[in-house]
């Protein structure tokens, strides 16, 4: 973390594509490269930060961006399937659903109605 004036920070974790969710004033989300960082809002600290296990080597393996339905974190793989997490600042690791086919999924999942809705690069997917 590098601290700037006015109570504003600037950290050196990111990612290239997958946006942050913000949740119970932390910033959550698994990097490209499959880091799952957690890092508090308020004052940039990073609460949690490991490698996640089980990735295709090598490039950049997630382009979706982590949503958040009842008690969990969905991170959609481009080829790894879908990881399910305990949303809070652990985000342990509670499941990993196969993926639904063998194309690309790039796109970051939609949750409507109890409904987490997939798109693959060949299928739009809805699984309740």
């Amino acid at each position: 973390m590098i601290p700037k004036n006015g109570g504003m920070w600037q950290a050196r974790e990111s990612s290239y594509v997958p946006t942050p969710l913000s949740l119970h004033s932390n910033l959550q989300w698994v990097s490209e490269k499959g880091m799952v960082i957690v890092m508090d809002c308020k004052s940039g600290d990073l609460v949690t930060r490991r490698r996640l296990n089980g990735l295709a080597s090598g490039g950049r393996a997630i382009y979706a961006s982590p949503v958040l339905s009842g008690k969990h974190i969905y991170v959609v793989t481009r080829r790894n399937g879908t990881y399910v997490f305990e949303a809070n600042s652990e985000m342990k690791r509670v499941a990993v659903n196969e993926p639904l086919d063998d194309s690309d999924f790039n796109s970051t999942p939609a949750v409507s109605d109890g409904r987490l809705i997939l798109r693959s690069n060949t299928t739009l997917y809805c699984i309740q």
